[in-house]
């Protein structure tokens, strides 16, 4: 997911760092199981997931019913998408060992992508149950929580967190975030300058402290418009790269090119889109054939990746990317089109969504396929949508990310049961939501439709 505006830090996948054969059902399993076992998680840890996921299935040939072999495939699962895949092995590991937090917390991960909320939240509860004191359940859950709006519940989860692990800088920018939300503005500032403390180079924290300390003051300056074609010229004369090769690259979580000309490894790896969502965009870029296309935040580049590939196929069209915060990412994002050679069809504009939009509407510009994946929450998407009408093309598209989040999920029940003239286009990919415009706002001034 290429969030334009991080409100938590990363919530990672648990991959056991030592040997997890005392932890759980490995202890009785002949020493060849474990050995493969072991040589999976150095795979695994190695970010070769393919390779690994080839060792956890020789695990369940020899042994099966393996749980970690199980749990970890699960793994792997979630972390390149197939998110029901990852539901299944996970939970085949409970049944044959409920005893390990990491298992349900993992579950938890996989069923909020899904956006099956109670569910997810029972699982951090029933990890919590077997470690009361396993931070990264109380991190996860008080996210969780915050999501729902439930900001008390998150806040006292990542004060226990915090009370096990005082220097634990993810929960501590999650609690600023949650002061943030009760309009605790001090007290969240407060919480920053310790997370910063402790990693003085967070951008999250940074950007966070400084949102809050312009909501303390009201007297901020919006941010300057800036147009960028971000090309660094370090390698300008390179050959055009393979977009498959590169993507593979970024999926497997290799050191990637920032705009310095320097290789940066992803600090927040789970920032990406799922391969069948890019997937998605593609098929829609094959069949609209448009002449240009946009998306709300940047990131790494994952989105913007697949746009990219889809106009090599066509030979045709203009992408446009919307992110004032490419610093936070190293720039990852803004070389994709010159790694592939693609500068001239490329463009960000280095600026707030919110006031991006309107300036191209009234430059009259048009888009044909809209990719929304920036601030999540409720009023922005909101705001995203409404803004993004204003230049998409009639027979145009808007795709959402994270459908797993109850905010774009209140957002898509407002656009099916107020907007008439867009018509919901049901895929596979769960994590997206695609409208297709069919019509012009006809509505009268006073309409209303509970959502």
């Amino acid at each position: 997911m290429n969030q334009q505006i991080p409100r938590t830090s990363a919530k990672a996948t648990q991959i056991p760092a030592g040997n997890p054969a005392g932890e759980t059902a490995t202890a009785a399993a002949p020493p060849n199981v474990a050995d493969l076992v072991e040589a999976g998680l150095a795979q695994h840890r190695a970010g070769r997931v393919t390779e690994a996921e080839t060792l956890y299935l020789r695990v369940l040939a020899a042994a099966p019913g393996h749980a970690d072999a199980l749990h970890l495939l699960g793994v792997i699962a979630y972390q390149v998408g197939r998110r029901e895949t990852a539901i299944e092995r996970i939970s085949q590991a409970i049944q044959q060992n409920g005893n390990n937090p990491a298992y349900h917390i993992n579950l938890g991960l996989a069923l909020q992508s899904l956006w099956r909320i109670d569910e997810a939240l029972d699982s951090y509860n029933r990890a919590l149950t077997l470690e009361p004191d396993n931070v990264e359940a109380l991190n996860n859950r008080g996210l969780l929580l915050q999501q729902l709006e439930r900001f008390e519940e998150a806040l006292a989860s990542f004060d226990r967190a915090l009370s096990v692990r005082p220097d634990y800088v993810k929960a501590l920018n999650n609690r600023g975030n949650t002061l943030q939300a009760l309009q605790r503005l001090d007290e969240a500032i407060a919480t920053y300058d310790r997370a910063l403390a402790l990693e003085p180079d967070l951008a999250e924290a940074s950007h966070n402290r400084a949102e809050a300390l312009r909501d303390l003051q009201r007297g901020q300056l919006p941010t300057e418009r800036r147009i960028d074609p971000q090309v660094p010229r370090s390698h300008a004369r390179s050959p055009a790269a393979d977009p498959l090769e590169l993507l593979e690259s970024m999926y497997r979580n290799e050191p990637q090119l920032g705009s310095d000309g320097q290789l940066h490894a992803f600090d927040r790896p789970d920032v990406r889109i799922p391969r069948e969502e890019g997937e998605l965009l593609v098929q829609l870029h094959t069949m609209l054939k448009p002449q240009r296309t946009l998306e709300v935040g940047l990131g790494y580049g994952f989105s913007t990746m697949f746009f990219l590939m889809a106009m090599q196929q066509s030979g045709a069209g203009h992408h446009i990317a919307l992110d004032p915060y490419q610093s936070m990412w190293h720039g990852i994002g803004t070389t994709r089109a010159e790694l592939l050679k693609m500068q001239e069809r490329f463009t960000l504009i280095a600026e707030e969504s919110s006031l991006a939009l309107p300036r191209l509407a009234v430059d009259k510009l048009q888009a044909q396929l809209i990719f929304i994946d920036g601030d999540h929450r409720f009023d922005s998407v909101l705001v995203d949508f409404y803004l993004s009408d204003k230049i998409c093309a009639l027979q145009g598209v808007i795709v959402f990310d994270d459908m797993w989040m109850p905010s774009v999920q209140r957002l898509v029940r407002f656009i099916s049961n107020n907007r008439s003239d867009y018509r919901y286009i049901k895929t596979s990919v769960q994590n997206a939501a695609v409208f297709t415009k069919v019509g012009r706002d006809e509505r009268r001034w006073d309409h209303y439709t509970d959502f």
